[in-house]
């Protein structure tokens, strides 16, 4: 069922048809085969039994495939995208498995559809604004040099980002608390074409777009002068503007003058220009490049140290072969787990072979139940 979520019967009559050739398969012919099926075919089309089982049905799916309204929002979103597309976020990675072949007809993967827009709308221009640092706890280290290089050469990868000329339509950039101080991002923003913004906590990541149980708000305008809403405007406009530390207005002699870069900033997609404008100045304290993962005088870590699976995973158990089980710890007798053991799980935790602790996750409020014993073992994540 991983990957053929069409398996899933997807009205109340089929699951009837199901059950009836299995009725018929397995029953010998006679009176009772045939008083199963009346029965059956007497289910069919009863408005109450349908009900139930779209109920049943979308638990089911959401518990395989997990919650992906966020990102099938987002798909529809960036398809119908023409101007521009802003998105923040404090986690940004790949939002598909990159070993599963063919890609899984549930998943999406975002950044190939940006491309995909940005080769085929000349106008189009993308902005990201992401915090400097991936959001993991301390002891999660290999982790976030796994985000913070995967989401670089994605972003790298899009059509015109890496145009030397100032005819790059790809912006990337960190807010800046105060000098030396990175911004920390608590929630996730996209917009689109200043008529369709999003507003939430599901992060741009598997887990983040599946089974991590987000909340996102999706609203539009039908106020609309020359095709945007001026509210939806000037919520990205102020949004943006404290991104980058823009006032919309400075006071002197004069009295109150505007901002010229809050000025720049009233069009959605020629904001891009002013962001560019202070990266190539070097940030003016404001604002960062895109990070490439390291930091001087610090060994930096191996961004393929962490199996993609473990480190950006999509919430399902995962299956650790027995070489990987090793190398984490997870081998058999009772043992501790320091907080700087490679890869990192958290506080320290008691193993105990062959038998089962739960733990809570704090930063994710999860229950994850670690098995450990002699045969592959699963974790949650």
């Amino acid at each position: 069922m991983t990957n053929h979520a069409d398996d899933i019967p997807g009205v109340f009559n089929e699951v009837i048809d199901l059950l009836l050739g299995v009725a018929g398969q397995r029953l010998p012919a006679g009176a009772f085969r045939t008083e199963v099926e009346n029965r059956l075919n007497a289910q069919k089309n009863v408005p109450r039994n349908e009900r139930l089982f779209n109920e049943l049905h979308r638990e089911l799916i959401a518990s395989c495939f997990g919650r992906r309204d966020a990102q099938w929002a987002l798909a529809k979103a960036i398809q119908n995208a023409r101007q521009f597309i802003y998105l923040e976020t404090p986690g940004l990675n790949l939002t598909i498995d990159p070993a599963s072949s063919p890609a899984p007809i549930f998943a999406v993967d975002l950044f190939a559809l940006l491309a995909q827009q940005l080769d085929t709308k000349p106008g189009l221009r993308v902005i990201f604004c992401v915090p400097k640092y991936p959001g993991f706890a301390p002891g999660y280290e290999p982790f976030a040099a796994h985000e913070a290089h995967f989401r670089r050469e994605k972003i790298l990868a899009l059509p015109t980002a890496e145009d030397p000329k100032a005819g790059s339509r790809v912006v990337a950039f960190h807010p800046v608390g105060f000098p030396g101080r990175a911004s920390r991002l608590e929630s996730t923003v996209a917009i689109v074409d200043d008529v369709w913004p999003l507003v939430g906590s599901s992060t741009l990541r598997r887990r983040g777009l599946s089974f991590d149980g987000g909340s996102d708000l999706v609203f539009t305008d039908t106020d609309l002068v020359n095709g945007r809403s001026p509210a939806i405007a000037g919520f990205r406009r102020r949004l943006v503007a404290s991104r980058l530390g823009v006032r919309a207005a400075e006071r002197n002699e004069f009295g109150a003058m505007p901002d010229p870069t809050f000025v720049r900033l009233a069009d959605g997609a020629q904001a891009l220009d002013p962001i560019r404008d202070m990266l190539i100045a070097g940030g003016l304290g404001k604002i960062e490049r895109l990070w490439n993962g390291e930091t001087p005088g610090v060994a930096p870590l191996d961004p393929n140290g962490v199996p993609p699976a473990l480190a950006n995973p999509d919430g399902r158990r995962l299956r650790l072969p027995r070489r990987a089980r090793a190398r984490c710890g997870l081998s058999t007798g009772p043992q501790t787990l320091p907080r700087s053991h490679y890869p990192p799980l958290g506080p320290a935790i008691e193993v105990d072979a062959g038998r089962k602790k739960e733990r809570i996750d704090s930063r994710y409020e999860r229950t994850c139940a670690f098995h450990f014993g002699s045969s592959d073992d699963a974790v949650c994540l």
